[in-house]
């Protein structure tokens, strides 16, 4: 029916192309068309990728992000201190 489920990796990439909704409908449509409660599964796969996956993900790099500039700001903020103080 849909050439991106044939087999298991191609459905996995099928499914991180829906998770970063590259080709949203172009992935699901087919199936779509064969019965509606199709796209239960996509719906429910699309929520917990954006809202819950994505989200997680997103902050854990902004978390390693900040933590490693901290750093570098104290050394800044010490070296304007030690040339304020002069």
């Amino acid at each position: 029916p849909n050439a991106s489920f044939n087999s298991l990796p191609e459905a996995f990439v099928s499914l991180f192309a829906l998770s970063t909704t590259v080709n949203n409908p172009d992935v699901w449509i087919g199936l779509y068309a064969e019965t509606r409660w199709n796209a239960v599964v996509f719906i429910s796969f699309l929520v917990i990728c954006l809202y819950l996956v994505h989200n997680l993900v997103i902050s854990r790099i902004f978390n390693d992000f900040t933590c490693h500039m901290a750093a570098p700001l104290a050394h800044r903020r010490a070296l304007r201190r030690t040339a304020l103080a002069l």
